[in-house]
């Protein structure tokens, strides 16, 4: 499942979103008080449960735009698009590698 929608990141300021729709969530981990809003991550599928879920090679850059609703992530949810990019998007979790951009 991802995030499609406007949210606390700029006072729900939509345009402040990518163009490409590769964005994610902030866990705790990486939040920082709000100021990991806009920082950009390099993330690619490690693993999942079922094999053959990743999409192998592919990295993608994405811009954290709020922060995770669950508490003890990292990096908690992409984009539904971010999310197809690196992995099958019927799955419903994986395991990603990601560095700040």
């Amino acid at each position: 499942m991802g995030i499609d929608t406007a949210t606390a990141y700029n006072g729900n300021d939509v345009s402040k979103f990518p163009s490409s729709a590769l964005f994610a969530s902030a866990g705790n981990g990486i939040w920082d008080n709000g100021a990991a809003c806009g920082r950009q991550y390099f993330v690619s599928c490690l693993s999942a449960q079922t094999p053959g879920t990743c999409k192998g090679g592919q990295i993608i850059k994405v811009k954290i735009v709020v922060r995770a609703s669950r508490n003890g992530a990292i990096l908690q949810v992409l984009s539904n698009i971010a999310f197809g990019a690196i992995a099958n998007p019927s799955a419903a979790l994986v395991n990603i590698e990601f560095a700040e951009a």
